[in-house]
């Protein structure tokens, strides 16, 4: 009788796995079927599919992430262009995992979320430290007289068609360069440890143009071609890590110049004039 749950649960293990995700309009469709499986650094993730219409914003606003919180996870994508059928790994927030249904639950708003069991599971494990509940409701919900076995699908809550619950306080939008941004970042962090950071304080320049780029980019004088700086602009209180490709050209941007930055570089930093105040960091 075990062999034949397993099996089953392997069978439509598969059939979920290879379920669309949503609409043009809605990020979710009361047909879908939503997995998650837990990381090693104890990440909750799902895969959402890309369906027409459907950005990384929207799915940032939906699932109650940052996009950069989502690139970080999906080096593979381009920030403001998705393809459809592309493969997006989510971090679930456990804001976003509804565990127990009271008198005022309504099952036409919410989809049941299954957790994927992984080689060391325990129902104990599963149940207290994943998801915080008693191993009775666990298994109240799922058969577990045979036990577990990787691959099995253990209904372990709910998500809300509507999307996750927003977060206390204002839910500010993150800009759909912040991903990129942020690998800048951490490549900046790992290069400059046990170098000696350089700073700088002075004017960035930058060319308007009416044709958009999301390509970020700098020129520096002193930085290694190839390094990642730091670029802060103090006035919209912006963080920037971005790569520098070559040397400013002074006939043609003034000497003045600290930095030259592409039009996408300082519209991050919340740039308008063509010259603003900045303050560096780099190494060589």
């Amino acid at each position: 009788m075990r062999n034949l749950l397993v099996l089953y649960l392997f069978c439509v293990s598969l059939s979920f796995a290879q379920a669309d995700t949503g609409d043009s309009l809605h990020i979710l469709l009361p047909t879908d079927t939503v997995i998650l499986t837990i990381n090693d650094a104890q990440q909750k993730l799902i895969t959402h599919t890309i369906e027409k219409q459907q950005t990384m914003y929207k799915l940032s606003r939906f699932y109650g992430v940052s996009v950069a919180q989502i690139l970080a996870l999906n080096p593979q994508l381009k920030e403001t262009a998705l393809s459809l059928g592309d493969k997006v790994t989510i971090p679930l927030p456990n804001r976003a995992i509804r565990r127990f249904r009271n008198k005022h639950f309504d099952p036409n708003k919410f989809l049941p979320l299954y957790y994927r069991v992984k080689k060391g599971d325990t129902p104990y494990g599963i149940a207290k430290r994943a998801f915080r509940m008693p191993v009775d409701t666990l298994a109240a919900r799922n058969d577990l007289a045979g036990g577990i076995s990787p691959g099995m699908l253990l209904h372990v809550g709910w998500i809300s068609l509507e999307g996750a619950p927003r977060p206390k306080g204002k839910f500010v939008p993150t800009h759909p360069l912040a991903g990129k941004v942020y690998r800048e970042k951490q490549v900046f962090l790992a290069a400059s440890k046990g170098k000696k950071i350089r700073k700088q304080r002075g004017a960035a320049f930058w060319n308007k143009s009416k044709i958009k780029s999301t390509k970020l980019y700098a020129l520096h004088d002193y930085a290694r071609i190839g390094s990642v700086i730091k670029v802060t602009n103090p006035m919209s209180q912006t963080t920037l890590y971005v790569k520098v490709i070559g040397r400013i050209n002074h006939r043609v941007t003034p000497g003045s110049a600290k930095v030259f930055l592409s039009p996408a570089a300082a519209g991050y930093l919340g740039a308008i004039n063509r010259k603003f105040y900045t303050e560096i960091e780099y190494y060589r």
